[in-house]
């Protein structure tokens, strides 16, 4: 029986059963705001934590990420591994705060600590980014199915719009408890398949010791040296850990998920769940591009991973693998969709329409997915033109995010940073990172950015502008106005920090929390 066909018949099967669920599920609840935007805020910790998980590892991961480690080796992980750590962080401290506000979406905390003006600003720059980024999750996904079919490049368009259909048949129709469902069965799935891949992979070495040969002697370890040009071990300890701090504390479609828990307890424990599971993806992601390195030397990075389930997977087995990587992708697509209608909806579209009844605002939530999704899948054949995804999506990610980090971050710790300060900050960082983004990566303009900022490796950058818009919010704030103690007060690291039930050792987020650094040390001791 022909292999493609096989394949496809799996493909289509998973599809139809994902849509099926999906819609299933979106009837509940979609009329009304916190319905359609947080799914009632009744989910326990295992569709928290799946769901966050799900939302963090799109098909750009797959292809993306273990693309990185085709090109550089194991330390295409240090992303994953740091970002588990600064969910645990923002899990102690972070989670509380978002709980207990009682907030629809994550922008809406800023109001409450500075002013609407920030959170509009906010929303903005979410928006921004997710029209640079969204495009890059289809043009993974679409990559893959090209490849594991054998599919011609003529027919990339037609996949992702196969894929952006899917997604908005759900996700524009049922908003919030669609999406999280359809994650956690899109979780497992690209769990499963991702190992399939690993451990096939593994069984056709000679030996594992045949990874750190030459020419890739290194691709096994971790820590790089400072002159590597992808991942250098300052670039780690820098602008890294800037970045993944602020992924896991002001990302709107990661946090999104967390503000529909039912409680803080459920919140924390779903996020360190999400957390572990990032470490897991070590092995299901990013190990299968080292392995493919050594076996197929002469291949494109990004294709590393789809090669591997084409060459390697038996047939049914490669079409469970690629039902997966589309699985990733819906998973990231749906989420960031939902999240970027929630700020289109609840923070933008206010500001045209104050009094827009809450079936009015739904509905422009819906337009603003619909939309969303139509532009990501014309855009997305383009995207394969700024060379490998994954390095472009962390560093669109780093300049973007990183003036909201420092507002996010400072405020919750600060008593003295006021709304000017905070309005400055991300009104600068707003200009400078959509024009870092887009003169860094058109070649035209390089002309436009001094020459040692295209010299030097972008988390080497970040780090310089974390510490000056921490400068600016805090010269600013000292010369305005200062903040009002009772608008502020909730936000302060007090007690709030601690979980006020009772609980067994083995069921208490500490415990989690110890055997999450645990999992990470271990994995920097092995590699």
């Amino acid at each position: 029986m022909n292999k493609a066909i096989v394949d496809i018949s799996v493909v289509v099967i998973y599809l139809i059963v994902m849509a099926a669920v999906g819609l299933w599920f979106s009837r509940h609840g979609r009329g009304s705001k916190e319905g359609y935007f947080v799914g009632g805020r009744s989910l326990a910790w295992p569709l928290v934590g799946m769901s966050l998980f799900a939302t963090g590892i799109s098909s750009m991961q797959f292809v993306g990420q273990a693309g990185l480690a085709y090109q550089i080796g194991i330390a295409a992980a240090n992303p994953q591994v740091i970002g588990a750590f600064m969910l645990g962080f923002s899990a102690i401290f972070f989670v509380p705060m978002f709980i207990r506000s009682n907030v629809f979406t994550v922008p809406d905390i800023l109001e409450k600590r500075y002013s609407r003006s920030v959170r509009t600003v906010y929303s903005l720059t979410i928006l921004t980014l997710g029209v640079f980024t969204s495009p890059f999750m289809f043009y993974a996904g679409g990559l893959a199915v090209l490849e594991i079919l054998q599919l011609d490049a003529e027919y990339l368009w037609l996949s992702c719009l196969i894929m952006g259909t899917l997604v908005g048949l759900y996700t524009v129709n049922g908003g919030y408890t669609a999406v999280v469902v359809t994650d956690f069965m899109q979780g497992v799935l690209l769990l499963i398949g991702g190992l399939a891949v690993i451990v096939i992979g593994v069984m056709a070495l000679p030996s594992l010791s045949v990874l750190n040969e030459l020419p890739r002697e290194r691709h096994l370890d971790m820590v790089l040296p400072a002159s590597d040009p992808l991942m250098p071990w300052t670039a780690v300890i820098t602008g890294l850990m800037v970045a993944s701090l602020f992924f896991a504390t002001v990302n709107h479609a990661m946090l999104q998920k967390m503000l529909g828990a039912k409680s803080v307890y459920h919140a924390r424990i779903g996020m360190l769940l999400s957390a572990m599971l990032k470490v897991v993806a070590v092995f299901v992601i990013v190990l299968p591009g080292v392995v493919a390195a050594y076996l197929f030397p002469d291949i494109t990075a990004d294709a590393a991973f789809p090669v591997m389930v084409n060459r390697m997977l038996p047939i049914g087995i490669s079409g469970l693998v690629l039902a997966a990587v589309i699985a990733a992708l819906m998973s990231s697509a749906d989420s960031g969709v939902n999240a970027l209608s929630g700020i289109v909806s609840l923070n933008l579209y206010p500001l045209v329409r104050p009094n827009a009844k809450e079936k009015e605002s739904v509905l422009v939530g819906k337009i603003a997915a619909a939309f969303l999704i139509a532009w990501s899948v014309v855009a997305a054949p383009f995207v394969g033109n700024f060379g490998l995804i994954f390095p472009m999506i962390l560093m669109i990610s780093a300049y973007m995010i990183s003036p909201i980090g420092v507002c996010y971050l400072v405020g919750r710790f600060s008593k003295t940073v006021n709304r000017t300060g905070a309005l400055t900050v991300m009104g600068i960082g707003y200009v400078v990172g959509i024009y870092l983004v887009i003169c860094s990566n058109f070649p035209n303009l390089h002309f436009l950015v001094p020459d040692i900022i295209l010299q030097t490796n972008f988390y080497h950058v970040s780090p310089f502008l974390f510490f000056s818009y921490i400068a600016i919010i805090f010269v600013v704030s000292w010369f305005t106005q200062a903040p009002d103690p009772e608008k502020i007060s909730a936000f302060m690291l007090t007690s709030d920090i601690a979980d006020p039930e009772y609980r067994p050792w083995y069921q208490s987020y500490q415990f989690w929390l110890g055997v999450l650094i645990m999992m990470i040390l271990s994995t920097y001791f092995i590699f």
